[in-house]
């Protein structure tokens, strides 16, 4: 009977994503001429070109996206945001909606992001990524991250922006994950500002029951945090200084749980352990 049920429930969400699915891909379509104008203007060396036709596509997919599916966001502190790159934008990762979200809200410039390797294998949908500028970063291969953080340092060097989730993955409405140690390496070696932003409740848009449905967000923008000149020490404490940042204005929405710490007094991912005591508890 509960297999029935199993069944039952994954069939419903797979019939309630077809539509959505069907949304995404006529997006795609509908920002074709931007993605071979893109191509065309990185073919000509034409970066400022390339950067505004980057920027018009993405805004016209992601807010075609949230006005079809009925998701809306409430943005505070757009003043916050520089008049013009590069930057590298620093944000808490909630679920498949944080994309659409931001590329519908940051629109005086352009910006790519980073993304795992999986994404790349999504027909159609890679294509547009990798037209649009964005990397994808190799889980568990150091050659090939340091690789990929280097081609992010040169697209900065050339004034083009990108976004980094330095949780690493999706939080799906759970607490939010402590920043990667050397996730925001790129910023301090083109030495750009990183912009810290705060997505609220974005999970519930497809995570929160499985299948994509249109629901009310929250974004704030930070005031930006300059990198040049900082010492190496300030460097490396850069990431919890964004987490801090983040997670502070994430809690008056989404109270988060005290941050364990290690024995060397490090803080620790709450949901990191929370599945360490549970596989522990499984045995």
């Amino acid at each position: 009977m509960e297999q029935f049920e199993l069944k039952e429930k994954q069939s419903f969400k797979i019939f309630h994503n077809l539509v959505p699915i069907i949304k995404v891909y006529t997006a795609l379509f509908m920002i074709k001429p931007q993605q071979i104008g893109a191509r065309k203007a990185k073919a000509e060396g034409d970066f400022e070109k390339e950067r505004e036709i980057i920027k018009t596509g993405c805004n016209k997919w992601a807010r075609f996206l949230m006005k079809s599916f009925g998701a809306t966001v409430d943005v505070e502190g757009y003043e916050n945001l520089p008049d013009k790159g590069p930057v590298v934008f620093v944000c808490n990762h909630q679920g498949y909606g944080d994309i659409p979200v931001l590329y519908s809200v940051i629109d005086k410039f352009q910006f790519g992001f980073l993304a795992k390797t999986d994404l790349s294998k999504l027909p159609g949908y890679s294509e547009w990524m990798k037209d649009f500028r964005t990397l994808f970063l190799e889980r568990g291969n150091s050659r090939e991250a340091l690789k990929t953080i280097n081609e992010a340092v040169e697209l900065l060097n050339n004034g083009f922006s990108i976004l980094v989730f330095p949780e690493g993955t999706r939080s799906h409405g759970n607490p939010m994950r402590v920043f990667k140690k050397g996730s925001l390496k790129l910023a301090t070696k083109a030495e750009v500002p990183i912009v810290p932003i705060t997505l609220v409740n974005t999970y519930t848009y497809f995570e929160q029951q499985g299948y994509f449905k249109g629901n009310h967000a929250k974004m704030i923008i930070h005031k930006p945090i300059e990198t040049k000149g900082m010492s190496r020490h300030e460097q490396n404490e850069l990431p919890e200084r964004a987490f801090w940042i983040i997670r502070n204005e994430l809690n008056k929405y989404e109270p988060q749980p005290e941050l364990p710490l290690d024995e060397d007094g490090n803080f620790q991912d709450p949901n990191a352990v929370k599945e360490a005591e549970k596989e522990g508890a499984e045995e």
